[in-house]
């Protein structure tokens, strides 16, 4: 079926990137609210992975949201095709620290 769509021309149906916006936004929302809700029992609990869960969940909030407004970007100039992709790029580093980090200090603080 994937195969089929791609050797066929289609046309999407309404504005170009309406499907995307439909997506990001609800994405956005959803995973703000779980961010959230991880970061508040991360600190009831003390947990450090819970924590560490949330920010991954906020990342993904804004990753959706930077999508979303991308997408409205793009529809006033083409020029900023590169808006997402440079928010993933500052996002994915960050995340890549973090994970760094953790698992440095698990072995620093962690008895053999």
């Amino acid at each position: 079926m994937a195969i089929e769509h791609l050797q066929h021309e289609h046309e999407e149906e309404g504005e170009p990137g309406e499907a995307l916006l439909y997506l990001s936004i609800p994405g956005f929302v959803v995973f703000a609210l779980l961010g959230l809700i991880k970061l508040r029992l991360g600190y009831k609990t003390r947990s450090a992975s819970m924590k560490k869960d949330a920010i991954c969940s906020l990342t993904g909030a804004a990753l959706s949201l930077c999508v979303a407004i991308g997408n409205l970007l793009v529809r006033v100039s083409s020029s900023w095709w590169w808006f997402d992709a440079a928010c993933a790029l500052v996002a994915s580093p960050r995340l890549l620290l973090l994970g760094l980090c953790t698992t440095c200090e698990r072995r620093l603080f962690t008895p053999p």
